[in-house]
């Protein structure tokens, strides 16, 4: 067979060998699993505010004895300071946690230490995410149980002052409302006792304070709040011869002074049901009242009667009442704006 041949037959069989071996199967196209996307999570809805856009929120919580650790107390308040900086922190974390709920726009507080307490709460009411406070406060003139009453306003405060009465624990603050008005806020923890002679006392001291600050209410607006220690309501018969009805004006001829009282709604204040603490609004509107955080406040069993709240160990009692008074707030109207003067010109 010659070279030619040769050739053409390995060429032949190496195309019968090629023809017998099968193609690769066509590779398909590896399905690539895309991952579904999440659904967006639903926007939450902005949490409604708690008062109208024409209208205040303000309170007034009585914190049953809210001293700190610190040993500088006059003799009757020593069984009543906090034990130790825990418990203080204690006391102080659970009157923060209510006011960073509550979103009050001014809130009056009674039975506190001073200024040192005063301090630490509204700081930590700012870290905890609620209202950045001024803080009205003048020292007490009850050397007794040194207890103290202050004013927490998110609106700027001015004129922190004392009046000439025989209420140891009080004080005024103006504020400056969003509208531009100037409101005062009086603060007072009245003396306690149900005999004839402390409310005697309780209701000559009311009718003082009127005569003092009678020219005042004729310029502005005047809130009146604070625990009071006086047992009525408004709709007694007795109520304008008491001292918050005294403080309402309820005691003279004349309706066009009467102030309203949150004791008309919000009547029990404290765990015994009294309506010891009021909100007196003179010259604003009074549109509601209510009392708040009652479960926060008392958080189990009622506490043991006159036990002071650092007599229970947070170990053995860790949900003993922060306070034997509830928080009471009421919705104010703020002061109407004056309706726009039309201009006119004068023809010629």
């Amino acid at each position: 067979m010659g070279r030619n041949a040769i050739r053409l037959a390995v060429v032949a069989s190496l195309l019968v060998v090629g023809c017998d071996k099968q193609a690769p199967p066509a590779t398909s196209p590896v399905a690539t699993a895309v991952e579904a996307e999440p659904e967006p999570e639903p926007e939450l809805e902005p949490e409604p505010p708690k008062v109208p856009e024409d209208a205040i929120a303000l309170g007034t919580f009585n914190l049953e004895w809210a001293f700190d650790e610190i040993d500088d107390r006059p003799k009757k308040a020593r069984a009543h300071r906090a034990k130790s900086a825990e418990d203080w922190a204690w006391k102080r974390d659970r009157i923060v946690e209510i006011l960073v709920a509550e979103k009050l726009d001014v809130v009056t507080l009674t039975e506190i230490g001073g200024e040192r307490e005063l301090v630490d709460i509204t700081t930590e009411i700012s870290a905890k995410g609620g209202y950045d406070y001024d803080i009205a406060w003048m020292a007490s003139k009850d050397r007794a149980t040194g207890q103290q009453v202050a004013v927490l306003s998110r609106f700027p405060t001015s004129n922190v002052r004392r009046y000439d009465v025989s209420i140891d624990k009080h004080l005024a603050v103006d504020l400056e409302l969003p509208t531009g008005d100037l409101v005062t806020v009086v603060a007072m923890h009245m003396r306690e006792g149900k005999a004839p002679a402390y409310a005697s006392k309780r209701r000559k001291a009311a009718r003082t304070l009127n005569k003092l600050i009678a020219k005042e209410r004729r310029e502005r607006p005047f809130i009146i709040t604070g625990t009071m220690n006086s047992v009525t309501h408004p709709y007694d018969d007795d109520y304008p011869k008491r001292t918050p009805g005294i403080l309402a004006s309820k005691h003279n001829r004349s309706d066009s002074d009467d102030c309203a009282d949150s004791a008309s709604d919000a009547g029990r204040t404290n765990i015994a049901g009294e309506p010891s603490d009021h909100i007196i609004s003179c010259g604003l509107e009074l549109r509601n009242a209510t009392t708040s955080a009652e479960e926060k406040v008392v958080r189990d069993d009622e506490d043991p009667s006159d036990a002071p709240w650092p007599s229970l160990p947070i170990e053995e009692a860790p949900f003993r009442d922060v306070s034997d008074h509830y928080l009471v707030w009421a919705e104010l109207a703020l002061p109407p704006k004056p309706e726009p003067v039309e201009e006119t010109t004068a023809e010629g």
